[in-house]
């Protein structure tokens, strides 16, 4: 709301009146949402429903006020919504799109629409853009042979149907009834006329001429003015679906009973066989021993359910009509019919092979023909079953044909042949080993097979300790097909070498660096406290006992190594020999050197580099040695005493 104060003279009024008025805004409903309850687009007399999102106040475009209005016409359908304080949403819409019907089809006949058995009628639709018979045709045109009630409907672009078309009522009428049956196929001519019986008018006729009928309508024939022979007898019926039927008469003087069959023997799976006869001849009664299935009548043999064997098969002819019975007979053998039933097979890996086997019936030998799916075998003169086929190429095994006393079937059953790849598997080398070297780790592909070969092989590990000479190792892999493939490798386990030191002799700290010696093989290396090289300085070593170490490689890359102690010993300060009252003469030296001791004491004779050359040796007081040193090289040595006062040191010069 505003509220205007108004001024007097420049100042504000002590006293005024306002009205003070309350305006409320309410607000603008939402723009409502429009639901289709199918599809927009539809064919004319189809129908959606639309639905409101809101629940009340809604006002369509067509008057309506429900939340869901049900449209068939085509149009822009709106919405709005106006809440109860009389405020109104903007409008939402819906196209509603609906396609007319093509035209109703007219279906015309190209013909009669009553027609009998083996007949048919073209029909056809109007034009249209496509079409829907009511026999499942889709086809402008369409040719009926059944009868029934036929319709059409048209469908557009749009793809909608058109109403039934006109009904077309197809009749299909039976052929007449043609056939007809004589007393006896074999008339003897002294008998009186016979007459068959029909279900249709109509007419018969005869060839070749000879059979003279005495009434062509009813068959009747006139035996005795017949001549003797065999005919074909036809009947045409007359009615409005003509029918004919034929079958052969024979006019015989007396009967003759004589037949053979086509083939002296069959198989159990060809076709039935009929009675052959010769001229005059005709069928009576046939008979047989059990284990043979023959028609009475006709003389057609079931082979399918005959048992295998030969037979006797009797024709008999009865007296009649003045001509004399007769019987004759002929042999006929039935074989059995040899069956191979397919099973086995499997999977198999690489250039393995798997069994497929096939059961044969009958009494042998058999020649079979079989097929992998791509390639055909035949393997002639089996003589016992189960044939075992040793199948190494992928396919599908049937038997295509098995013969057997020259009888054939096709086999039964199938052995499905399936080949996996091994897997392909590597096996990365294993160099030469000492057989002092650590474990090596073991590396296959692909991971998860075995490794085997040796007593040193633990998992995916190989420990050369305690082996040697040539290894040969395996890693063996199965994939999920349970196929196989494997690797070697194959390497040396070289022994190590014996390496071994000689003891070195204590010597003073104060002696001058000398050359290590007394490791074998020679060429190794020394290491160690005090150790350059091959020498061996006292001064930079620990007073006390010294670990020197020899270690030697062979040419094989083998190491071992031997361990001895040099014991240095601070010599400054020690004792002079006069504590043991020792005399050594003459000094410097050339063939001997004497020493006498005053006091008990041991001694020993070392050179430079600390190697003994005289072992320790006992003295006693007053005892008086000479030692001879003309074998020595020449140059400084030491003398060594040790005795209750400590260790003395005399050096000795020899030229």
């Amino acid at each position: 709301y505003d509220v205007l104060l108004a001024t007097n003279g420049g100042f504000w009024s002590s006293c005024f009146d306002y009205t003070i008025k309350t305006i409320t805004v309410n607000a603008t409903p939402p723009t409502p949402t429009i639901t289709a309850g199918g599809p927009t687009t539809f064919c004319a007399g189809g129908s959606v429903t639309l639905t409101s999102s809101a629940s009340t106040g809604n006002m369509w475009s067509n008057g309506a006020t429900t939340q869901s209005i049900t449209v068939s016409t085509a149009g822009t359908y709106t919405l709005t919504e106006t809440t109860g304080l009389g405020c109104t949403s903007p409008a939402a819409s819906q196209v509603v799109t609906v396609n007319a019907l093509p035209p109703t089809p007219t279906i015309t006949a190209g013909g009669p629409t009553t027609f009998c058995t083996g007949g048919s009628v073209t029909l056809t639709s109007s034009t249209s853009a496509a079409y829907m018979w009511s026999n499942g045709a889709s086809t402008q045109n369409i040719t009926v042979s059944n009868g029934g009630t036929i319709i059409c409907y048209a469908f557009n672009a749009s793809g909608c149907q058109s109403a039934a078309s006109n009904a077309i009522s197809v009749v299909v009428n039976p052929l007449d009834n043609a056939t007809f049956t004589y007393t006896s196929n074999t008339i003897c001519q002294s008998a009186p006329n016979t007459t068959p019986v029909i279900n249709s008018s109509g007419a018969f006729s005869s060839t070749p001429a000879g059979l003279i009928f005495a009434n062509g309508s009813t068959g009747e024939i006139n035996v005795a003015a017949s001549s003797i022979g065999t005919y074909s007898v036809t009947f045409t019926t007359s009615g409005s679906c003509p029918n004919t039927s034929s079958q052969t008469i024979v006019i015989t003087s007396s009967s003759d009973a004589s037949f053979s069959y086509a083939s002296p023997a069959y198989c159990s799976n060809a076709t039935n066989p009929l009675p052959v006869f010769g001229s005059g001849a005709s069928a009576g009664t046939f008979s047989s021993s059990a284990g043979l299935t023959i028609n009475s009548s006709t003389g057609e043999i079931t082979l399918s359910s005959s048992t295998a064997g030969t037979y006797t098969v009797t024709n008999t002819i009865p007296a009649s009509g003045g001509c004399l019975a007769d019987t004759k007979t002929t042999s006929v053998t039935i074989n059995t019919t040899p069956t191979a039933t397919v099973t086995g097979g499997g999977s198999i890996c690489g250039t393995g092979s798997t069994t497929v086997n096939v059961a044969l019936t009958g009494s042998g030998p058999w020649d079979i023909t079989y097929s992998d799916g791509s390639a055909t075998s035949t393997v002639n003169g089996v003589v016992s079953s189960p044939y075992t086929i040793t199948a190494s190429t992928a396919g599908t095994y049937t038997v295509t044909s098995v013969t057997m006393a020259g009888c054939s079937n096709t086999g039964t059953g199938s052995a499905s042949v399936t080949v996996h790849a091994n897997p392909t598997v590597t096996f990365t080398p294993v160099s030469n080993l000492c057989e002092n070297a650590s474990a090596v780790t073991l590396v296959g592909t692909p991971s998860g097979g075995t490794f085997t070969g040796s007593t040193g092989v633990t998992g995916n590990t190989f420990s050369p300790s305690g082996l040697s000479g040539s290894i040969t190792l395996t890693y063996t892999y199965t994939d999920g097909n349970a196929c196989s493939g494997s690797a070697t490798s194959t390497f040396d386990v070289n022994a190590v070498p014996t390496v071994t030191l000689s003891a070195f002799s204590a010597v003073c700290s104060n002696v001058a660096p000398f050359a290590l010696t007394g490791g074998l093989p020679a060429g190794g290396t020394y290491t160690g406290t005090g150790v350059s090289g091959a020498n061996f300085d006292p001064s930079a070593a620990t007073i006390g006992s010294n670990a020197i170490t020899y270690v030697f490689t062979d040419g094989n890359g083998c190491s071992a190594s031997a361990t001895q102690s040099i014991t240095v010993n601070d010599c400054a300060g020690i004792a002079e020999v006069s504590i043991y009252e020792l005399l050594v003469y003459p000094n410097p030296a050339s063939q001997s050197v004497v020493i006498k001791a005053g006091k008990d004491v041991s001694y020993t004779m070392v050179t430079e580099d600390g190697k003994i050359v005289i072992p320790f040796t006992n003295l006693v007081s007053g005892q008086e040695v000479k030692v001879e040193t003309s074998q020595f090289a020449r140059g400084m040595y030491y003398l060594q005493f040790i005795g209750e006062n400590g260790i003395a040191v005399e050096k000795v010069i020899l030229r």
